[in-house]
């Protein structure tokens, strides 16, 4: 049996297969290798079974004595949900389950098994390694979550297609889908390109590998990689293959610079929302959007808007008030934006000056350290072999050294305390200022910039209210000219049709159900101006709810920051209290033992 996963000598097909639980799980914890990032076994992107693939009972009791070294070697045990790696190799497992308790895996080995299908590992994004190779898998699937995954081995499986399944392995730089069933040169060679950090692709072993310019297609695609089906690319076949491929690759760089151009707007994009989240400030044309998606009662505003002969006429009123709305939302944001860099300022010039205050306290305890161990090495020699004598034991001098020692501890106390009176008096002058860039950001940019957006809301609906009035009543005149006309057999003349057009007052000027509502909205004064209303209440309504939020979170930043300086500071001061006292304690032992040692 060329395919025996799992199996010594085709046993594996007649036995049951295991199911993975929680004592399998345990049985398989690989302790010794649980730290270990390797990407195999062997050599990296290779299946268990060496370069040709050999599989059979050597790797089995393989397999097995590896087991029984690891239990002999009597480690610690592992907690399910503390294991970082686990080895499932030969264990007829039939499908990938219940491994929901190990989120902490980095490597996982299922290969040798029966397995046909990639699935249920969503759970395991910490996996930087995963080995399926000798399976029975058909299809790339399953992987999307992992986006971790560096090295990933599907050696000796059924796999006839790899343009897809692994697209959001960002990190992936081992990849083995050697003897599979793969006949798509030219697309396997294109899909390959796209990731970036590959450097090691076996694919040896598939159809692809005995097509024409096998090799010349899949380094002029993937010109990062180190090493081709356990080769060593040198940099001048790159070359060379590259210059023979022209043709191939023309297209891909192409897309490869309008990739490159997407990922630089997407992080632009990415670093803009952060400052607007560092300032506490909302994005200008998102609240805008924000604020236009909104509907009372399901009634079709947007819709009425949106019809051809209503948007034409009130085109303008709605660009101006966007135009305006979007610009005082901008200096909002630019006011905050400001006002973060000065409190970033401010952090700054009080880290500073804190930092030189305990910089100077601890000279000076460092002064009075080497100043008393200098006393205390010329009493007591720092040698372990030295003893006590008549020659070289005073007990005043020692009487004398332990009063110093005392008054040690009381001065680096008192310089502890000095410096905690420091950074309290630093702190206060700290939380005015920061006090007083919060009210500055809640009472005067907040409350009058969102202030201004409501009114310039508010304006909107009226100046909106008064074109749709007026056009309402030109619609109701043609429409009554038009019944006149009809009702007394006349047609009117060509401006009167195109006038009748651009009211939507023709037969044909609603064609769908959607814009026949939104119309009907529209003739019913009453109704259309309740909306309006409503919708505009709505807004506003909205804009306090978004005032209070960045106000709370104004307020929550401020308590938070003095809060971490606080905890910090009482942190230091903690620890740098228990270093003195621990230090006198083992100053006061050395001299009793000195002392016993003379009574000795």
């Amino acid at each position: 049996m060329s395919r025996a996963a799992g199996a010594a000598g085709g046993r594996g097909d007649r036995r049951a297969l295991a199911v993975i639980n929680a004592r399998l799980i345990a049985e398989c914890i690989d302790v010794g290798r649980s730290n270990e990032g390797d990407a195999s076994g062997g050599r990296p992107g290779q299946g268990k079974g060496g370069r040709d693939g050999r599989r059979g009972k050597a790797g089995e009791s393989d397999a097995v004595s590896r087991g029984a070294a690891g239990g002999a070697a009597a480690a610690p045990p592992v907690e399910l949900h503390e294991a970082t790696s686990l080895t499932f190799s030969f264990r007829s497992i039939g499908k990938i389950d219940n491994l929901i308790g190990v989120r902490k895996l980095t490597k996982l080995q299922l290969d040798n098994n029966h397995i046909a299908k990639i699935e249920n590992l969503d759970e395991l994004t910490c996996l930087t390694w995963l080995d399926l190779s000798f399976n029975k898998i058909s299809t790339l699937e399953g992987l999307d979550r992992l986006v971790n995954l560096e090295n990933v081995s599907l050696y000796a499986n059924d796999i006839a297609t790899a343009t897809s399944g692994m697209d959001t392995l960002s990190k992936l730089m081992c990849c083995s889908l050697g003897r599979n069933k793969i006949e798509d040169l030219d697309g396997t060679a294109r899909y390959f390109h796209r990731f970036d950090s590959l450097r090691m692709l076996t694919l040896l072993g598939n159809k692809i590998c005995a097509m024409p310019s096998y090799r010349q297609k899949v380094l002029a695609y993937n010109q990062r990689l180190k090493f081709l089906d356990h080769r060593l690319v040198l940099p001048s076949e790159i070359e060379a293959e590259t210059n023979l491929a022209k043709e191939y690759i023309t297209h891909v760089e192409d897309e490869d610079r309008r990739r490159a151009e997407g990922l630089r707007l997407e992080k632009e994009a990415r670093d803009e929302e952060a400052k607007y989240d560092a300032a506490n400030c909302p994005h200008e044309q998102k609240l805008y959007d924000d604020l236009s998606s909104l509907e009372v009662d399901a009634r079709p505003l947007r819709a009425m808007l949106a019809v051809d002969f209503i948007r034409e006429q009130t085109k303008e009123v709605v660009e101006d008030h966007q135009t305006r709305f979007v610009q005082k939302g901008k200096e909002m944001a630019e006011k905050m934006k400001d006002l973060y860099g000065r409190k970033q300022s401010m952090v700054a010039d009080f880290e500073r000056t804190y930092a030189q205050a305990k910089s100077e306290c601890d000279e000076a305890s460092k002064a009075l350290i080497k100043t008393f161990e200098k006393k205390m090495k010329a009493l007591i020699p720092v040698d372990l072999r030295a003893r006590p004598s008549e020659d070289n034991f005073d007990e005043q001098k020692l009487a004398d050294l332990r009063q110093e020692l005392n008054d040690l501890r009381s001065d680096l106390l008192e310089l502890e305390a000095t410096q905690l009176d420091s950074f309290e008096s630093l702190l206060k002058g700290y939380d005015e200022i920061l006090a007083t860039l919060k009210q500055e950001a809640i009472e005067t940019i907040f409350e009058v910039h969102f202030k201004a957006l409501a009114d310039l809301v508010k304006d909107h609906f009226v100046v909106l209210k008064s074109r749709l009035d007026h056009l309402h009543d030109e619609r109701l005149k043609a429409l009554q000219e038009q019944n006149e006309q009809g009702a007394g057999g006349g047609g009117g003349g060509g401006g009167s049709s195109s006038l009748l057009a651009s009211l939507g007052a023709t037969s044909n000027a609603t064609d769908n159900s959607r814009d026949k509502a939104a119309v009907a909205l529209f003739d019913n004064k009453d109704e259309y101006t309740k909306a309006l209303h409503d919708t505009e209440a709505l807004q506003v309504k909205r804009l306090e709810d978004r005032e209070e939020v960045h106000r709370k979170e104004e307020d929550a930043r401020y308590k938070k920051r003095m809060q971490q300086s606080v905890d910090r500071e009482h942190e230091r001061n903690r620890s740098r209290v228990c270093e003195i006292l621990a230090y006198v304690e083992r100053q006061e032992q050395r001299v009793t033992q000195w002392e016993r040692a003379m009574d000795a």
